[in-house]
């Protein structure tokens, strides 16, 4: 999955700058990574990652802001020039081999014998189709996460 995400950059790049970001599969999951930690430390904005009061080493110290700010604007799920008119017709059409494969990978998980779930809410007020509203609840809008 990785590798093709970075074939997809590539190209995508190409296509809209004339140049390749020339990215690997191993630079993407630093990338995604990094992402994923900024998510758990949130910061005003993306540069502060790498200012120098502010600075997030376990961020920072992965790869230059510039160039992760390059991959992240040149990142592609797929190949926009090889899908047809019908699948674009699905809402996560870009995003649908992913969610494919992460569901084939989900269905191989072998379940503990102990399990234990829960529901949360996921703040969001963008136009979702999905999108639940509960007036008590302490974040009344968002998506209901299982």
């Amino acid at each position: 999955m990785v590798e093709a995400l970075a074939q997809n950059t590539n190209e995508y790049s190409f296509q809209e700058r004339g140049t390749s970001v020339n990215t690997t599969a191993k630079e993407i999951e630093k990338m995604l990574g990094m992402y994923l930690k900024m998510g758990l430390v949130q910061m005003a904005g993306t540069r502060m990652y790498w200012e120098t009061e502010t600075r997030y080493s376990p961020v920072a110290d992965v790869m230059p802001r510039n160039r992760f700010q390059s991959l992240l604007t040149s990142l592609h799920f797929v190949n926009n020039m090889t899908v047809s008119e019908t699948e674009k017709k699905d809402k996560l059409w870009k995003l649908r081999l992913w969610l494919d494969s992460f569901r084939e990978k989900c269905l191989q998980v072998v379940p503990e014998e102990h399990n234990s779930v829960d529901e949360m809410m996921i703040p969001f007020k963008g136009n979702q189709q999905h999108q639940a509203i509960y007036a008590r609840q302490a974040k009344p809008m968002g998506i209901q996460s299982v």
